[in-house]
């Protein structure tokens, strides 16, 4: 009896042996697959990481782009101005100026320039409208 007793001991014993390595077998399993999981967030967020800072750095180069881009718009709009400026002064020389009547929101101010002994004026503008300052001046023939 004793001699069954030790047999069904072993069993028993072999069988938990069984059990506990089949537990631990898949325990392991999931801890390596937890583990893959885990490396391949962490890749997916050194990718994001790099690429918001590859974003970040074109953000701003082009946000530097565009401040010098305004600033030479600045630049080209007051050196227009200034021609325009120096244009007038020079045509007043040749032209007088006439106001031919109140401005209109779509033709602005309109003036007549004109130059004695000619039949047209403003040939050499183009489209014979002056733009300064932001005002139209259309140019009229006798």
């Amino acid at each position: 009896m004793a001699a069954e007793e030790v047999l069904q001991t072993v069993d028993h014993y072999k069988t938990e042996i069984e059990r506990l390595t089949k537990e631990l077998t898949e325990t392991t399993h999931e801890k390596i697959q937890a583990a893959e999981y885990g490396l391949v967030v962490l890749e997916e967020k050194l990718t994001l990481k790099q690429q918001y800072d590859e974003l970040e750095a074109e953000y701003d180069s082009l946000k530097q782009e565009l401040e010098q881009l305004k600033e030479l718009k600045n630049m080209v709009y007051d050196l227009s101005n200034e021609l325009a400026f120096y244009l007038v002064r020079n045509m007043a020389n040749t032209y007088t100026f006439r106001h031919l009547g109140s401005p209109s929101p779509s033709t602005g101010r309109l003036l007549r320039m004109e130059r004695p002994g000619r039949k047209h004026f403003c040939k050499s503008l183009h489209r014979r409208k002056l733009t300064i300052w932001g005002r139209s001046w259309r140019c009229r023939t006798n």
